[in-house]
């Protein structure tokens, strides 16, 4: 490696054989952390496949194309086979710079499909080792009668959230957002929709550095909806201003949080009408105010093990138009609060901040906040071994790393 490379925001140049000099424009206290996910990518094949005209004036699209389908990396596999929303095919690369478990499978195919027959079908003829996360609870426990198959739980800072739009009538109204808050039945959710999930504390997963144990926390309670209702500008007149949820139609477990929801509401005399979304619509409409509804359920972890990483994503005002930030907050003194704690080197003076921010999206409730997730995966114990379920595998603030290779059983 050698040169130099210049971006938005910093500069890369290499010193000497082994040595990368990074310098950032301006502080950002989280970087250290955000290095695992730190691609290296060969320059001369990228260069080679450079489409022009692109977004990166001389260097055209910076490969982009070309990388959706193809293999640069530097990884313990090489694409073999892509075909896109199909599958993808991998072989295990001979040259990778660390040491491999000898029994790590010579190949990989990974499938896309979240389809619950076709998963079943597959793990019970032995096509298949794991399932994808997604799968129902009724689906996980068909998969769990098939001989040799157990289900994988562990939490990895991911949450699951109702997004409410806080430009749209009646969700505008903080009383509104509020009484609904109140009125959620948390502990059926965590108890029966999603067993082993954990209600959840504010915006950031507690298993998250910087999460606030302290943040406050709603519970079911419909004295306080109806007296946070009664504080609305729509109280009086709510048959006029029905809200609308979007659930992502690819994970029907969220309907029946969805129809809970419903039904919750129904009780403080607020009409909901509950919509099955495909996920690529749910990208479209929350691309625009006017197309986003009221609500869209989401679930969305940090892309790096810090809650500075959600409380930006979530939240900040270049994230809106996204499908991160259906509530189109917009707010600039929140802006200016996330942008400081980013900016804060000290990482005990960071984690204070992070809290602050909690605490102050918390109050002014533009989402309810619904349960921490377990990521479960159906596996097939006959054919593969995974250590990270016995907890002997290198974790990073709740991100799994290594243990989530799993070896083949000899």
């Amino acid at each position: 490696m050698n040169g130099t490379f210049a971006g938005k925001g910093i500069t890369v140049h290499t010193s000497g054989k082994y040595k990368v000099v990074f310098k950032l424009k301006q502080p950002f206290g989280p970087f250290l952390t955000t290095l695992f996910r730190f691609s290296v990518l060969n320059k001369d094949l990228v260069m080679k496949n450079i489409k022009k005209p692109g977004a990166h004036g001389k260097m055209g699209d910076y490969g982009k194309k070309f990388l959706l389908t193809n293999d640069a990396g530097s990884g313990p596999y090489i694409v073999k086979k892509f075909k896109f929303e199909e599958y993808l095919r991998m072989t295990k690369n001979p040259n990778y710079f660390l040491p491999m478990d000898s029994q790590t499978p010579d190949e990989l195919k990974m499938i896309g499909t979240t389809q619950a027959v076709t998963i079943r079908s597959m793990m019970s003829r032995g096509e298949l080792e794991i399932s994808d996360q997604w799968q129902a609870q009724e689906s996980l426990k068909a998969l769990k009668r098939i001989r040799g198959v157990k289900v994988a739980n562990f939490y990895m800072g991911d949450m699951f959230y109702f997004m409410m739009h806080t430009k749209k009538a009646p969700t505008d109204d903080v009383h509104f957002r509020r009484a609904m808050a109140w009125a959620m039945d948390y502990q059926t959710v965590v108890k029966l929709l999603f067993p082993g999930a954990k209600q959840a504390r504010g915006p950031v997963a507690q298993t998250i550095p910087g999460a606030n144990p302290y943040s406050f926390q709603f519970t079911r309670n419909l004295a306080k909806a109806k007296a946070e209702l009664k504080k609305s500008k729509y109280y009086g007149k709510l048959d006029q201003y029905p809200v609308e949820i979007h659930w992502v139609a690819e994970v029907p477990d969220e309907e029946k949080v969805a129809l809970l929801f419903m039904s919750n509401m129904s009780e403080i005399g607020i009409n909901v009408k509950v919509v099955k979304v495909p996920w690529m619509s749910v990208v479209e409409e929350t691309a625009n105010m006017e197309t986003s509804p009221n609500i869209v359920t989401i679930f969305d972890n940090p892309k790096y093990p810090e809650a500075g990483s959600i409380l930006e994503a979530r939240y900040r005002s270049g994230t809106a138009a996204t499908w991160e930030q259906n509530e189109w907050l917009l707010d600039k003194k929140y802006d200016a609060k996330v942008a400081d704690a980013l900016a804060t080197v000290n990482r005990q003076e960071r984690m204070r901040k992070y809290m602050e921010l909690q605490d102050y999206i918390v109050d002014i409730c533009p989402t309810l906040f619904i349960f921490d997730k377990v990521v479960q995966h159906a596996y097939n114990s006959n054919l593969i071994d995974w250590p990270a379920l016995r907890k002997e595998s290198p974790t990073i603030n709740g991100y799994i790393h290594a243990g989530r290779f799993i070896t083949f059983k000899k």
